[in-house]
């Protein structure tokens, strides 16, 4: 018989949650520090990773901690005693501890201390076109990464959890996806985008010579901070601030935070940047408040997360409506530049499809072929089919099989991205769900509201509050294919995505 009573465990569980909370809040803004204080000693680093690895211990040793496998132990069989963000909160917490169980304390503080560090190493090695300093990190992160999966429950053996050691990975970031479905869905994908590509790269591109000057940055960061708000951010919530690669963090709901870079030969990416991760924020700043005190105010899955980021990058800020109100703004700021472009212009220069080198300035149509070279590289190097000393090379192929490009360098192929670094292995299909249920959601937003309309007139207000009903209040509460089908009516898929893609392609070069 448990020594507690099934409001005990509750109360008990929420206790617990609380902590966690305030170690993790600690920790993000750690990590928004180390990222967008460039005056940070370097000496330092290692100091400052050594914290974040003992925050990350201290979250991980009360989620496995007898006190919680006592207070599970209390509710279960007691499920019809729950509440709805109770039972929710249940679920979540016993899903964690029956995948982490296993995982050593040390483990994990060592494993945070090795990323922290890799992220500031990996700035430099970006910077200076170095892969030699960052190969020996990468060694320890995939092998951190292969022996995560065993603790996860992936074997050789007929008893494995997983088919495959990357499903165990992928499992962090999309509930219930797995190397099967996703084999299938990358497979479709390439076939459709490849074939479309072909067709547009035939065809004369459209002019974008005006977007070819500098462009201040101090009126680039006045231009995000309009952006953002013009879409719902609310900046007494947060704030922007700068750093090598773009993020959104999320201490709490109250404190959502937005790092931004900012280049100035390429005004587009600091746009479209700024609208990206404000889809992020919006989902943060925008949830139900109750859902925090059962520690369900985060995304359904980082897949269900990038929908909302790609829904408003490229879904509205990239849609001829958009042009309507961006081109007044860029106009103020830069008349010289924007006096004389229509928005019809603009709209034909920011969509663009054109293979290049880098993910997260790709457009709309090549996107998703990134996501599938680094989906098959990280997948072949768990399963040791490929080195991290090939790594450069094995970019370098699949970029040319996928895009027909290749980089000369490091800091534009495997280089450029934060995600290995920081020890996120099986993160990046997530980037390609997104996109895929992003224009699943618009089409389904477009039959109860006039979406075109609204963006037109600069107002996002009927569109944050259908998608507060159908995506934001939920949190945690419900996996990311229940809420899909919630939101939308059926499964993820991904044919509302290639039509979007080919209605707007073919309308833009004509085809």
């Amino acid at each position: 018989m448990s020594k507690f009573t099934v409001a005990e465990a509750i109360s008990g569980i929420q206790r617990i949650n609380e902590e966690k909370t305030h170690l993790g809040r600690a920790a993000s803004i750690i990590h928004w520090d180390e990222a967008t204080n460039p005056k940070n000693s370097e000496k330092g680093v290692s100091t400052r990773m050594q914290t974040l690895g003992f925050l990350s211990k201290e979250v991980f040793k009360r989620t496995i901690s007898q006190e919680m496998v006592d207070y599970l132990g209390a509710i279960e069989g007691h499920d019809a005693e729950l509440n709805d963000k109770e039972l929710a909160m249940y679920k979540k917490i016993k899903r964690i501890y029956e995948k982490t169980k296993s995982i050593p304390p040390e483990f994990v503080q060592e494993f945070t201390a090795l990323t922290g560090e890799a992220d500031t190493v990996w700035q430099k090695a970006k910077n200076n076109n170095d892969y030699a300093i960052m190969e020996p990190y990468f060694e320890k992160i995939f092998d951190f990464s292969r022996k995560m999966t065993v603790f996860y429950g992936y074997s050789e053996g007929t008893d494995s959890k997983f088919v495959h050691p990357y499903d165990a990975l992928l499992d962090d970031y999309e509930e219930g996806m797995t190397v099967e479905l996703l084999d299938k869905f990358f497979g479709n994908l390439r076939t459709e985008i490849v074939d479309l590509l072909k067709k547009v790269t035939a065809k004369k591109q459209p002019d974008a010579a005006f977007l070819e000057h500098n462009f201040d940055i101090s009126k680039q960061e006045i231009l995000a901070d309009a952006l953002a708000a013009l879409v719902g951010y609310d900046h007494s919530c947060g704030q922007i601030g700068k750093t090598e690669h773009p993020f959104m963090t999320s201490p709490a709901m109250d404190d959502v935070r937005i790092a931004m870079k900012y280049i100035e030969n390429d005004i587009s990416s600091g746009i479209y940047s700024i609208v990206h991760e404000s889809g992020h924020a919006l989902y943060e700043q925008r949830m139900n408040k109750e859902l925090c005190a059962y520690n369900l105010d985060g995304g359904a899955s980082f897949g269900i997360h990038e929908s909302q980021s790609r829904l408003f990058e490229n879904c509205f800020a990239r849609s001829r409506e958009f042009m309507t109100v961006l081109m007044p703004v860029l106009r103020t700021l830069y008349p010289k530049e924007f006096t004389n472009v229509t928005e019809e212009q603009m709209y034909k220069a920011v969509n663009i499809a054109k293979p290049s080198l880098i993910r997260t300035e790709a457009d709309e149509l090549t996107y998703c072929l990134h996501i599938c070279v680094r989906y098959d590289l990280e997948k072949a190097v768990i399963e040791n089919k490929i080195s991290v000393a090939d790594l450069p090379n094995a970019w370098k192929e699949k970029m040319t099989e996928y895009l027909g490009i290749a980089p000369e360098d490091y800091k534009t192929g495997v280089l450029q991205d934060t995600h290995w670094p920081s020890g996120s292995i099986g993160y990046f299909p997530s980037y390609a769900i997104g996109s895929v249920f992003a224009a699943q959601l618009l089409h389904y937003m477009k039959k109860d509201i006039d979406v075109d309309s609204s963006i037109k007139k600069g107002d996002f207000n009927g569109i944050n509050l259908w998608l507060d009903e159908k995506i934001r209040k939920y949190g945690e509460m419900l996996s990311p294919t229940e809420l899909i089908k919630l939101s939308t009516g059926e499964e993820l898929n991904s044919i509302y995505y290639v039509n979007y893609l080919k209605d707007k392609f073919t309308d833009i070069y004509e085809l």
